[in-house]
């Protein structure tokens, strides 16, 4: 029979482009290509000797290290300056952990 609107398959119901034909199987392909990147070592930059190790391996070595600190010679961050100002600073967490700051 007919085909009415309400059968029509997705690619006669949306206008072109389609940029996402199939949302399902692109984010389990995202999640896979991220899950193989944060699990794998890898060279970045071969040339600088940039690597890319694994999250556990990188995890196991900020235990055992620690985690980097600022040299005080490059001066406060913008954070600390607005700090010693008295002024109230919103800052992500994810822009604090690169501080170094406490949000």
């Amino acid at each position: 029979g007919e085909i009415r609107p309400q059968q029509a398959n997705e690619s006669e119901r949306f206008p072109s482009p389609r940029l996402q034909v199939n949302p399902r199987d692109d984010l389990v392909n995202y999640q896979n290509r991220e899950n193989r990147t944060l699990n794998s070592g890898g060279w970045i930059d071969r040339s600088k000797g940039i690597v890319r190790i694994p999250i556990e391996q990188a995890m196991a070595l900020i235990v055992q290290r620690g985690l980097p600190v600022r040299p005080t010679e490059l001066g406060p961050t913008e954070v600390e300056v607005q700090r010693q100002k008295g002024a109230a600073v919103k800052i992500s967490p994810a822009a604090a952990q690169k501080q170094k700051v406490r949000p």
